[in-house]
């Protein structure tokens, strides 16, 4: 695979000019959901409740691969039904900046949010492997898609400037796996503006993210096709090939 390095192509290749932009060093401590602790420490105590037992069949029906990590916890709390949702907390610095929690079943009553989420501007989930002394540092839409690959999560299905930033200023090469959907070509568009690389893997016919992946094929089958997958380009071009891909898989 021939990796071209990102600081050569952002501005070269990309549509955006390089522009001083203020990062942010810090972020604001956020608590989490009341007593949440790891879910992989209450089973090891032998805890038993009768909503954690349906999260923890959640977990191992949907992300089996987070069971066992101790960044996935939950909270007895039943406001918000915050004890029905495994809770991932955001973390910077080793600090608890923000966090996302989802409901286990497919809707929660009550006009209550599925997903919830306390997240500070500019945040980066798992942004902290930046700092590691790695090449390339793979970028994807949610958190569980990010845990799943060793990445990171962009929270969303776009990026700004200052994201955009902070991923240019840890010097590795990119490589942004968007949401097999059509909601994902946002990404491949801002992909291309900021000069990063994509990666569009011929996954099997359903699967739309790193999570399915790896839990269908597989970790390392899913990394295989994540590295053998790499583009780069103009936001038109890599729009014109992610639609391909998307053909391609229907």
């Amino acid at each position: 695979i021939n990796l071209i390095p990102i600081e050569i192509r952002f501005g070269n290749n990309s549509t955006v000019q390089r522009k001083q932009i203020e990062i942010p060093n810090t972020y604001p401590s956020v608590k989490l959901p009341t007593d949440s602790k790891p879910i992989i420490d209450l089973i090891h105590q032998g805890f038993s409740d009768p909503e954690f037992n349906k999260v923890v069949e959640y977990i191992t029906m949907e992300v089996p691969y987070l069971l066992f990590d101790r960044q996935v916890m939950w909270s007895p709390d039943s406001r918000l039904q915050m004890n029905k949702r495994p809770t991932l907390p955001f973390y910077h610095n080793g600090k608890v900046v923000g966090y996302t929690s989802r409901y286990y079943e497919k809707s929660p009553p009550g006009g209550i949010a599925k997903y919830m989420m306390e997240r500070p501007e500019n945040y980066i989930y798992n942004m902290d492997i930046l700092k590691e002394d790695t090449e390339s540092v793979i970028a994807v839409e949610g958190p569980t898609d990010a845990l799943s690959v060793n990445g990171i999560a962009l929270l969303t299905n776009s990026l700004n400037e200052i994201e955009a930033e902070i991923l240019i200023k840890s010097r590795k090469k990119v490589i942004i796996v968007p949401d097999m959907e059509e909601t994902g070509i946002r990404l491949v568009r801002d992909a291309g503006k900021y000069g990063f690389f994509v990666s569009l893997p011929k996954w099997p016919k359903g699967i739309k993210d790193c999570a399915e992946a790896v839990k269908t094929c597989g970790k390392l089958y899913t990394l295989y096709t994540i590295y053998n997958s790499i583009y780069s380009g103009s936001s038109i071009d890599l729009e014109t090939r992610f639609k391909t891909t998307n053909i391609m898989r229907t």
